[in-house]
């Protein structure tokens, strides 16, 4: 059986959430540069620049993007081998 400590993966599921926060991915990023090309409503191309200089400021700066004001909900499937440890003191402290 596999033993991960809990700080280990309290840590991994932070970085991958910075990440996803301060990273728009690079299709969405191409994407939007496509559709930026192809429209022709002055306002749309506005709000599609606008996407993209969020995009970046978030990723130089590391700043959450303004893309989405929801909540993130975390479905962590591990398998049958696998046991997460914890020592009640670790758990204490947040990542």
């Amino acid at each position: 059986m596999k033993i991960i400590k809990i700080t280990r993966v309290k840590k991994e599921l932070k970085n991958l959430l910075v990440d996803a926060s301060f990273n728009l991915p690079e299709d969405i990023v191409e994407a939007v540069k496509t559709a930026r090309k192809m429209e022709r409503s002055g306002n749309a191309r506005t709000i599609l620049d606008l996407i993209l200089k969020n995009s970046e400021i978030a990723r130089k700066e590391k700043l959450p993007l303004c893309q989405d004001c929801g909540n993130v909900y975390i479905d962590l499937n591990i398998g049958p081998d696998v046991c997460i440890s914890s020592d009640c003191r670790e758990d204490e402290n947040p990542v």
